[in-house]
């Protein structure tokens, strides 16, 4: 009987991990993510063989730490209203340790479980794809850096073993940095990237958000982003533009080394309880 193919995503823990670094301690919370990695790999890893550590980990941290729009709803004023959190510093302490936690538990998977069960292990990332306004240069050099904080925040780690410069000069004191034994263990800790793609945007430049007194990792970006809609636009539906994902795609081959791609989300919504009656998506 043929083992079947899956992909495992570890979010739910990974949401208990991130609660704990900011109140408890992060090398416990790394230890218990490791942990329950390692209990994945043992009693599913016969059956999965594309494992895939953490779901949206760029976004999870933005959302999650700055505006506070998705759990643990961690921010602070003026950029969300929050019970508790500090959007100027924690979505960049939340990214680092989403990154360490994934090099734990690769790291654990090559070194117990790949050379026996055969399987691949990789992490996930939301990806926009962005393109200037106007052609304005700095609206084209304001592109790259939106490209930079949201997307290469996470994969030039993947990648390089270290964040853009850009991101570091913009946070400065307050992004983590990586030691050197951990710069090399997130380096190349992937045998994939998994990318989730619905939403083309076009940039802006704004810089007064670099004037702000108080900054968030958005404010440290100083974009301003508008949605790419599609000709015949339709209510409450995703516009498809599928030179996007092309674009996206062309960028990682690019600048990223080609490496191998697994697109594990892409296509069109439907409101919740809807029928199968999804011409739209069809189109």
């Amino acid at each position: 009987m043929e083992s079947s193919h899956m992909f495992l995503y570890f979010t739910a823990t990974h949401r208990r991990l991130l609660k704990m670094s900011m109140k408890d301690g992060l090398v416990e919370g790394l230890k218990d993510f490791t942990e329950y990695a390692d209990v994945c790999f043992r009693e599913f890893g016969d059956r999965v063989l594309y494992w895939s550590t953490i779901n949206e980990g760029n976004i999870f941290a933005f959302g999650g730490y700055d505006s506070g729009i998705t759990p643990p709803h961690r921010c602070s004023p003026p950029f969300g209203n929050c019970p508790k959190g500090n959007s100027s510093t924690e979505p960049y302490i939340a990214g680092h340790h989403i990154l360490l936690a994934h090099a734990s538990a690769a790291k654990l998977y090559r070194e117990k479980y790949q050379e026996k069960q055969h399987g691949f292990v990789g992490a996930n990332v939301y990806a926009y794809w962005f393109v200037p306004l106007t052609n304005k240069t700095e609206d084209t050099i304001a592109t790259q850096r939106a490209l930079d904080f949201y997307l290469g925040w996470f994969v030039d780690a993947f990648v390089f073993g270290d964040y853009p410069d850009i991101v570091k000069k913009r946070a400065g004191t307050r992004i983590p940095y990586f030691t050197e034994d951990e710069a090399k263990q997130v380096k190349g800790s992937f045998d994939f990237i998994g990318i989730n793609h619905y939403s083309s945007m076009y940039i802006k430049n704004n810089p007064m958000k670099q004037i702000m007194d108080t900054r968030n990792f958005a404010a440290d970006a100083a974009v301003d982003t508008i949605a790419i809609t599609d000709d015949d636009p339709v209510p409450d539906e995703l516009p498809v533009l599928p030179w996007g994902l092309q674009q996206l795609l062309e960028y990682f081959k690019q600048v990223f080394r080609n490496p191998p791609i697994y697109i594990h989300e892409n296509g069109q919504k439907t409101k919740r309880n809807r029928t199968l009656n999804d011409t739209g998506r069809v189109k």
